[in-house]
């Protein structure tokens, strides 16, 4: 258990490495496109623009409202599914970097998870209003929103470890 908490207070030390590992990600992740930055919050605005169009208008789906429960279902699942796709070869793709310095190699799978966890925060931003328009106000249900996203984050964290470690010792 000591242990553990000791690569938790190493993490911490190098905290700036990490938010700068976080803002170089969040800046190089649309950094040719046209929009740039805008495309964080385009991406889900036109993901729920054409949800909304295809499950009301073509399909018809006899779900109450299933372009908001399709659109709040996958911000979710971008996020995990983005997350350890990319933390699989973060320490790979990494590894000039690994070599020439020194710093806990847990902060490189953290960086990609707390990069997509932006994305996703900013997904909130268009779905609350969303929700809102589809009837849904906010209620006191909303705080239950952060507990479920610890634990989503946690849950991907640890998913993205894994994932890492795995690729690193199998070399995939």
């Amino acid at each position: 258990m000591t242990n553990i908490l000791n690569d938790w207070k190493e993490i911490y030390r190098y905290r700036e490495f990490l938010k700068n590992s976080v803002s170089k990600d969040l800046r190089t992740r649309y950094k040719g496109s046209f929009f740039g930055f805008l495309w964080t919050f385009l991406n889900p605005l036109l993901m729920l623009v054409v949800y909304s169009i295809l499950f009301s208008i073509i399909v018809r789906m006899q779900v109450e409202n299933y372009p908001i429960f399709l659109f709040s279902s996958l911000l979710a699942w971008n996020f995990f599914s983005s997350s350890v796709q990319t933390s699989s070869s973060i320490i790979v793709s990494s590894s000039n970097l690994i070599k020439k310095i020194y710093f806990p190699h847990e902060i490189l799978p953290l960086s990609v998870v707390f990069g997509g966890l932006m994305n996703f925060l900013y997904g909130l931003i268009i779905l609350i209003p969303a929700l809102a328009i589809f009837g849904y106000y906010p209620n006191i249900n909303y705080i239950w929103l952060p507990l479920i996203l610890l634990i989503q984050v946690i849950l991907t964290i640890g998913f993205s470890f894994l994932i890492s470690s795995l690729t690193v010792f199998f070399g995939i």
